[in-house]
């Protein structure tokens, strides 16, 4: 009875219709901002303090010639309110000099057609991504009703790009692995996402991968220096410091706002040594059964959601934009229930989880649910190897 109502409720045409409906809403959403000046910023106010604003900051700066400028706080904080509002707190560039290799070109155009056009870059990534896990038209507009999608967009943040530089490396890592290895290579510019792959790569040995991650990635960091000299990659590595004394003390950003376990304990009151040592343990024990998980005789899906999962888990540091990367666990856990079936409830969790990812608009990131979002995730992927195990009797 239960499978038949959400056979009912997740039928093409409703998914279909209730997407379409939210796209249209978010769409609806950003425009009466930018008509209220609240969103990309007007001529009188300035530009509106977003992720992007660092962005494109950072990018001007290189294009000026000053390229390391940008690891120096008062410089970015100067180059920041020559465009927006005085009285916004400034942001930091936190980023390795790969980054600020790709987001300097949208520095050449004006800020809010660069603003446009780095959203709409991300969102074809991010829904072509989608589109190459599960191959049907429905697939990347239902991804696209996710509330994490609007988030990225308001804030004009990289987590689409990140989501889809991770989907695209599991999406192709079987049939086409050199293509898999340079989108891990690519990944690097966010290195704390990609832990875990080096090593499940290694003890499963797809050597092709490694490699053509190891030489994008080396390609990556030597165009950055090629372009912007030594003095981007010193300041960066000296900034290191300052910034995990910032990140990880609520300096700049809340605990709440960190949607990791360390950020969880440290928003209901644990001290810094316990946090990091559930986060050490809860790190180490998704690591563990992630490996475990890729040893074993399993449907690739499984393994694939299964690291795309643990990927989340690994990092202390995950911001909300970053959990738009919830899509892939959840698009590979859907084909494979596309092809095996899905279990009770199972689709229900998934909206459930996604809908719960407007808590940082509602709530203005008082709720770190992160982990608790992909702890929910793990669920299903650890009864369909429960099933898999019982069913072909191996340890």
């Amino acid at each position: 009875m239960g499978h038949r109502i959400e056979d009912r409720l997740f039928s093409a045409p409703v998914l279909r219709g209730a997407a379409l409906l939210v796209v249209t809403g978010y769409e609806a959403y950003l425009v009466l901002l930018f008509v209220l000046n609240d969103w990309l910023g007007s001529a009188t106010k300035g530009a509106a303090l977003t992720d992007f604003l660092v962005f494109w900051s950072a990018g001007s700066l290189a294009l000026q010639g000053h390229a390391a400028a940008a690891y120096d706080p008062a410089t970015m904080s100067a180059a920041e309110l020559r465009l927006a509002a005085s009285h916004y707190q400034t942001l930091p560039w936190v980023y390795p000099p790969t980054f600020l290799l790709v987001v300097t070109p949208f520095a050449l155009l004006p800020y809010a057609v660069g603003y446009v056009t780095w959203i709409s870059a991300g969102l074809l990534a991010y829904a072509g991504t989608l589109f190459a896990v599960i191959p049907r038209r429905l697939a990347p507009l239902v991804a696209l009703a996710s509330p994490s999608v609007l988030w990225n967009l308001f804030e004009g943040q990289n987590g689409l790009f990140t989501t889809a530089l991770l989907g695209g490396s599991l999406a192709f890592l079987e049939a086409r692995p050199v293509l898999a290895g340079i989108f891990l290579g690519l990944l690097t510019y966010k290195p704390q996402v990609g832990v875990l792959f080096p090593i499940v790569l290694l003890i499963t040995g797809r050597w092709r991968v490694i490699a053509s991650a190891a030489a994008t990635a080396a390609c990556f960091a030597a165009a950055s220096y090629l372009t912007f000299g030594t003095e981007t990659w010193t300041g960066f590595l000296r900034s290191l410091t300052g910034t995990a004394n910032t990140e990880f003390t609520a300096q700049i950003f809340p605990f709440v706002a960190l949607q990791s376990t360390y950020g969880l304990l440290r928003s209901v009151g644990a001290s810094d040594a316990i946090a990091w040592a559930l986060q050490v343990i809860a790190s180490i024990s998704a690591g563990a059964a992630v490996c475990w998980i890729w040893t074993r005789p399993l449907p690739f899906d499984l393994k694939a959601a299964a690291i795309s999962a643990g990927a989340l888990v690994i990092t202390p540091y995950l911001l909300p934009h970053d959990l738009a990367a919830l899509a892939v666990p959840m698009a590979f856990l859907i084909r494979h229930g596309l092809s095996s079936g899905f279990l009770a409830g199972e689709r229900t969790l998934f909206v459930l989880i996604a809908l719960t990812q407007i808590t940082p608009f509602i709530y203005g990131e008082r709720l770190p649910l992160g982990p608790i979002l992909v702890a929910l995730l793990f669920l299903p992927i650890v009864v369909r190897v429960r099933r898999v195990q019982l069913a072909e009797g191996w340890t």
